[in-house]
């Protein structure tokens, strides 16, 4: 087949295209070569009548512009100088969400980027990084750096203001880690450097960030790196020399010792809860309890019902009241029977007795559904009965 212009066939153009279709429905790590396909198309001028490779792309696979910038970004910024198709391979084990947001990274911050990184953890050295241009003249000066440090960090006031911006990433780290210091600690005191490591860094990958240090810890055999504001390049240390730092922080003392705090100290908040429980059960016992005798203070007051007595005189056998009563609820003392309990005991009793019993519990249902107009009217002509009763006598 006849070459075309800038010695592309045909047969390859088609390939590349194809190629490019296929690497979209396999992983991610086939950003680069995406990339690369596309930077070949581009640089071709066989764009099959698109106005750009962005409009081409978009027709023929239906990426974004922004989406098509990036592959080829990062096909440029990390594809194999020898072999464009392939990914450097020190970044082959990291995904195209990290290479793109490694984009606009430094080559010696690039390096600090592992397959365990998150996005979350570049992000956090991307902003890292435009804090560091906003600080006034902290390049020239490590008096200037320190005094800069002292405002961005919250150490307590009573700790030392001579700790190193590394020092004060690593009291951060540490602060909620209590037995890992301690037995980290012991094993320093006693140079057993590799078992130290082991309880600092157990996952073999950790990051934390304080101040003007932002610290990165790798496998023992890649060390430690730090990134501070006032350097462009981070810092490289192997493990034994940065044990030794936590040494020179902590000395002899142990975690609560340094931080002055004890374990107990969690469970103050549970006091106020513990208070709160104690009163609620003291609520339901503020209702009101009502007689006959406290709506109207002419009729003198029952006398108390008597506990658990075996046996009983038909004046004394007064129901039991409820063991429990609800918020609210009216409490009709000596007065707590029915019509029908009522009509039982009137066989017993003389006439005028019955009548004064039925209206009594009249007055008690009336107390029960608060309608006081019928409760009134009842109770006059109770007293009437009473006072006929007084009068015949």
């Amino acid at each position: 087949m006849a070459e075309l212009e800038g010695q592309i066939t045909l047969d390859e153009w088609m390939q590349w295209k194809e190629d490019i279709r296929r690497k979209l429905k396999e992983t991610a790590g086939n950003f680069v070569y995406i990339g690369c396909r596309l930077r070949q198309i581009r640089d071709s001028g066989m764009l099959d009548g698109a106005a750009d490779i962005f409009e081409f792309a978009q027709r023929e696979y239906g990426l974004s512009k922004s989406t098509t910038s990036r592959f080829i970004a990062v096909n440029e910024r990390f594809a194999d100088p020898y072999n464009p198709l392939l990914i450097k391979e020190e970044f082959e084990n990291i995904g195209s969400s990290k290479l793109s947001e490694m984009l606009t990274l430094p080559d010696s911050e690039c390096a600090l980027i592992t397959e365990k990184t998150t996005v979350k953890e570049i992000r956090d050295l991307k902003a890292f990084n435009k804090e560091a241009e906003t600080l006034e003249n902290v390049e020239e000066s490590t008096g200037a750096a320190v005094a800069t440090s002292q405002q961005l960090d919250d150490e307590p006031e009573e700790k030392p203001a001579d700790y190193t911006a590394l020092q004060k990433c690593i009291i951060e780290y540490f602060q909620d880690k209590q037995t890992m210091l301690d037995k980290a600690l012991e094993q320093i005191r006693g140079q057993r450097w590799k078992e130290a490591f082991e309880t600092v860094n157990p996952s073999g990958y950790a990051s934390c960030k304080k101040g003007l240090c932002f610290l990165f810890m790798y496998e023992y055999s890649r060390g430690v790196a730090y990134k501070l504001m006032t350097e462009q390049a981070p810092v490289n240390m192997s493990w034994e020399d940065y044990l030794k730092d936590i040494e020179e922080i902590y000395g002899q003392q142990s975690w609560e010792e340094f931080y002055g705090k004890t374990k107990e100290e969690p469970k103050k908040p549970e006091e106020p809860e513990k208070k709160e429980k104690q009163t609620q059960p003291e609520e339901p016992q503020k209702p009101e309890q009502r007689t006959i005798h406290s709506v109207e203070p002419s009729i003198p007051e029952p006398d108390p019902i008597p506990e658990e007595e075996p046996e009983r005189t038909p004046k004394e056998n007064t129901p039991e009241e409820p063991e429990q009563q609800l918020p609210g609820q009216m409490e009709v003392v000596n007065t707590d029977m029915d019509m029908e309990e009522v009509k039982e005991k009137s066989e017993d009793q003389a006439p005028d007795q019955v009548d004064i019993l039925v209206k009594l519990d009249e007055l008690k249902q009336y107390v029960c559904t608060e309608n006081w107009r019928k409760f009134a009217e009842e109770l006059d002509a109770l007293l009437k009965i009473a006072k006929e009763k007084e009068d015949e006598a």
